[in-house]
């Protein structure tokens, strides 16, 4: 038992959480209630330095500058304990964090073991499949502030550094990756962007695995094998000459290369991109979104026991 002890104290479980574009860290506030509702041992750290158009610098400034953050928290830390940790990202903060883990000096420490990595409705195929209309007000604004906006476009090359073999490399440590995608009402991003499959979400309707959790959210597991068609099922715009193609082609592989849990979620709610983290700010209301909150809660908590 005097063992058990020493180890316990010798060990933290860390939560690092990355909200997305122009968000904050309190866009989490419900998920971590509902974390430290089960088990307040659990250490939870997030900026707030890059926060709202603070995200309009691009992935990987945004990123930069949470790596440094990150560092300063947890290098003193790791000299003197084991960290087990798992990185969770909403939106745009999953690209983050996908950028970050190259940047860290804490992800390559010895004391450091990345249990988990999850992304809650992140582009990792960019926004430029979805409405022409959103495209482009994207455009616009990506042309006169965002550096970010232009990105997710694929108008840079930004997305393509996100899938080298250094970042691949980087997020197979993980021991587990997670991807929740929203099946309807995602206005910002697509559910084969957020979930890394091919064809309609519709059809995971019909897995049996599927949860009901108080008739607002549905969660269907998939373990969908890789298709070898990809382009022609891909709901994308094309350019023509075939540029984005190869590019979204060539992340989708990089990415699918690994191994995935991908999640389709439903709301009742036309904000399903915010609500899917509860966010409870500009008059949306927080607990349409608890059901996914609790949900995500206990995943990080089945992720610390199972690998303990």
């Amino acid at each position: 038992l005097k063992l058990q002890f020493l180890y316990f104290i010798g060990t933290m479980e860390l939560v690092v959480l990355q909200h997305g574009s122009h968000g904050e860290y309190a866009d989490f506030k419900t998920v971590i209630e509902e974390l430290k509702a089960r088990r307040e041992d659990i250490v939870v750290w997030g900026s707030d330095t890059c926060k709202w158009l603070g995200t309009d610098k691009g992935v990987s400034a945004v990123a930069e500058i949470v790596a440094k953050e990150l560092d300063a928290y947890l290098l003193p830390i790791l000299e003197e304990k084991q960290v087990r940790v798992c990185f969770i990202g909403h939106s745009m903060g999953g690209l983050i964090i996908r950028s970050l883990i190259t940047k860290t000096v804490s992800f390559t420490h010895t004391n450091f073991t990345p249990l988990m990595y999850m992304s809650i409705a992140t582009p990792h195929l960019g926004i430029r499949h979805l409405n022409p209309l959103v495209q482009c007000a994207a455009w616009v604004f990506g042309k006169l502030w965002s550096t970010t906006c232009l990105q997710l476009l694929q108008y840079t090359h930004a997305m393509m550094e996100l899938v080298d073999d250094n970042h691949i490399a980087q997020l197979a440590k993980f021991r587990t990756r997670v991807a929740f995608a929203n099946l309807n009402r995602d206005h910002l991003v697509g559910f084969n962007s957020a979930a890394l499959v091919t064809g309609s979400g519709e059809m995971l309707e019909d897995d049996p695995t599927c949860t009901l959790l108080k008739n607002t959210m549905k969660l269907t597991r998939s373990s969908q094998p890789r298709e070898q068609d990809f382009l022609s099922s891909f709901p994308m715009f094309n350019d023509g000459d075939g540029t984005y193609a190869t590019k979204v082609g060539c992340q989708f592989e990089a990415l699918r290369s690994l191994e995935w849990n991908m999640t389709g979620v439903r709301i009742n709610s036309h904000l399903s991109h915010h609500h899917i983290i509860a966010i409870g700010t500009w008059g949306r209301n927080p607990e349409t979104g608890r059901p996914c909150a609790l949900h995500f809660a206990e995943r990080i908590i089945e992720v610390f026991d199972s690998e303990g």
